[in-house]
């Protein structure tokens, strides 16, 4: 749907401006056959272009299966899938007033697009108008929440100790970014989660 939206808008774009309509005084002029040729050319190229930057493939919104509780001073590696709204394998299961530290091993990266981030993430200027879901953290840094919903959200980054869960529920992660974005992300991310307490 998005792919059709786009074309269309485009054609429209480049017919109106071939003839001239945003023009106060030139006259419309008919579109010839080589302009028809270069309209053509210009719609695919925007059209894949759209594809592939914003539109990706469909995806889960979150990964699945049982949860897996933790014992104090117990240890999980976890790993996310930077495509899953709400992700993490094995998915936690956590307890209000429980206290984690989680941790990431060096050196891993994944993408966002084309452009590499590891779990402290990178300034992308594009989501001051899109927007990201966690707000005042940057593109692609790990994320966690609490439960499926957007109600108790916190920043990981490479590292991040002493976490107190809010609320009782199931733990995701989740790379930083706008919700509608999800689907040109690649690459994983493991975490390593441990119950103090």
């Amino acid at each position: 749907m998005s792919f059709l939206y786009f074309s269309s808008c485009s054609a429209i774009y480049y017919a109106a401006h071939k003839c001239r309509l945003f023009s106060t005084f030139a006259p419309p002029t008919p579109i010839r056959i080589p302009d028809m040729r270069n309209l053509l050319l210009f719609t695919l190229l925007c059209a894949v272009i759209f594809s592939a930057a914003f539109c990706g493939t469909r995806v889960p919104v979150s990964s699945s299966g049982p949860s897996l509780r933790l014992l104090p001073d117990s240890s999980a590696r976890v790993l996310i899938l930077p495509y899953h709204h709400y992700g993490g394998s094995p998915v936690l299961r956590v307890e209000a007033g429980e206290i984690y530290n989680f941790e990431c091993p060096a050196g891993q990266q994944w993408k966002d697009w084309y452009v590499s981030s590891g779990p402290d993430g990178f300034s992308n200027p594009l989501l001051l108008l899109s927007g990201r879901r966690l707000k005042g953290v940057k593109c692609f840094t790990l994320c966690g929440a609490v439960g499926k919903n957007e109600d108790h959200l916190f920043r990981i980054g490479h590292r991040l100790t002493g976490y107190q869960v809010p609320v009782s529920g199931d733990l995701y992660f989740f790379a930083n970014d706008a919700w509608k974005f999800y689907g040109n992300n690649k690459g994983e991310m493991r975490v390593n989660v441990t119950r103090k307490q």
